[in-house]
């Protein structure tokens, strides 16, 4: 494929993102069903290129763009988000339409996932399911059945995984924002490759309630956006502030092994060092005991086991519809002995008090997003793209990726923060302040 991008262009001027569009159905400058019609048409003329989008529900989107309308013109917009469309993840559900967690097939949806309804109650508008690497274990989405996720930013290249269409459609400015699941780094992972934010709240902020599972105790929803404001606003939450001045930092030394091309260590140390003079301190931490890359491994190992456990009767009944590459990784979890799997998890949970810890003295733990940017799809993937993120899915604990504003060789790099579980709105308030500082975007 001829290395080309695809950039997200505005609707009649105004940028295809959750608060100017907001504040042009405030203004009237847009309505709600004008807004919905261009992203179904962007739909119509980019997906054959990105293959990101699976099911539509043109129909209905319409309908409830049309029902928006209404009470933008009579001033009785549920929230701020009224008329705003979005795409959802194939593993989520979303009623009336196909859910195939990046199988073959799947059943049709019979009702919402509550993140889907809570969504739709305050006048969001879902219009598509999203493709993404199959059964969400993979960090790629090039899935065998539905096609490669492209990266608009680089068109032939991997937007990441396994929410890679949930990123796509977003770069690519066909909608404002999606939702994707994350259970190792998977919303965030693709964010830093395309370009854009993705956040991770914490654990049971956003229900995984009628969302197919990988590993529930790691499984989350998470947003893909342009802009912090726009993550908070799609959670309805007050866009808070937090100064840097007086936020402590941390960056772990095992976070400084893994190779990483110099360009990243370069743009990271860029960051800290803006961080530093705009008043954040920042420590260099080490963690006892802990070994990234073996991290890792053990949560691949629960997340395979957890995988082969709620896929068995759909293997069983359906074989056919699983890749050979899919059912091998399944086939390794079937064989992972009882104590095997509990040693991970307790490893794990062990692991995580000693991360957690570090919060009694620091604020943010902060690293690059992952130790590579994206790569082609005709690439190997490498085995550390998780790296530096899982840790958040083991400690339940609210991370973010923002886009730095420098490239390796034309391609995003991710800025990663995590904080204390339960500080989401400290979080948000602080990535908030760097990426304006840091990140802006124009």
């Amino acid at each position: 494929m001829t290395e080309r991008s695809i950039a997200a262009e505005p609707v009649d001027g105004i940028p295809m993102r959750v608060a100017a569009l907001a504040d042009a159905i405030d203004t009237g400058a847009l309505t709600p069903t004008r807004i919905v019609e261009t992203a179904l048409a962007r739909i119509e003329t980019l997906n054959p290129l990105l293959k990101a989008v699976l099911a539509i529900d043109a129909d209905g989107a319409l309908e409830a763009a049309a029902a928006a309308d209404q009470r933008a013109a009579a001033d009785r917009r549920l929230s701020r988000i009224d008329g705003i469309p979005f795409i959802v993840k194939d593993n989520i559900d979303v009623e009336g339409l196909i859910t195939t967690n990046g199988l073959v097939s799947g059943p049709v949806a019979d009702g919402d996932a509550p993140v889907v309804s809570d969504l739709r109650a305050r006048g969001a508008i879902p219009i598509a399911k999203a493709n993404m690497h199959e059964g969400a274990l993979g960090a790629t989405s090039a899935n065998p059945h539905h096609g490669a996720v492209q990266n608009p930013v680089r068109l032939g290249w991997t937007p990441g995984g396994s929410s890679g269409g949930s990123a796509a459609v977003v770069a690519a400015g066909i909608v404002p924002f999606a939702l994707g699941t994350d259970t190792m780094g998977s919303v965030r992972i693709p964010a830093s490759y395309c370009g854009i934010v993705g956040y991770k709240p914490s654990r049971d902020v956003l229900s995984t309630d009628r969302v197919m599972p990988l590993a529930s105790s790691f499984d989350h929803v998470g947003v893909l956006a342009w802009t912090t404001a726009d993550v908070a606003m799609v959670l309805g939450r007050a866009m808070p502030s937090r100064p840097p001045k007086g936020v402590r930092a941390a960056r772990l030394s095992v976070f400084d092994t893994p190779p990483m091309a110099q360009e990243i260590t370069t743009a990271f140390g860029i960051a800290l060092d803006y961080l530093e003079a705009a008043g954040v301190t920042i420590e260099r931490a080490v963690i006892p005991g802990f070994d990234p890359a073996a991290a890792r491994r053990l949560g691949l190992i629960v997340c395979e086991v957890d995988a082969s456990i709620a896929l068995r009767p759909v293997r069983i009944q359906e074989p056919e519809i699983f890749s050979a590459e899919f059912e091998s990784f399944l086939a390794y979890g079937d064989s992972v002995t009882p104590s095997r799997y509990m040693r991970a998890r307790r490893d794990l949970e062990r692991l995580s008090r000693a991360i957690n810890s570090r919060f009694r003295t620091v604020d943010i733990l902060i690293s690059p997003t992952a130790p590579q940017t994206s790569f082609p799809h005709e690439e190997a993937a490498p085995n550390d793209q998780a790296q530096f993120t899982g840790i958040a899915n083991f400690m339940g604990a609210p991370a973010i990726s923002l886009p730095l504003p420098v490239a390796v060789d034309g391609m995003p790099i991710g800025l990663h923060l995590i904080s204390a579980p339960g500080t989401d709105d400290d979080l948000l308030g602080f990535a908030n302040t760097v990426e304006s500082f840091i990140c802006p975007r124009p």
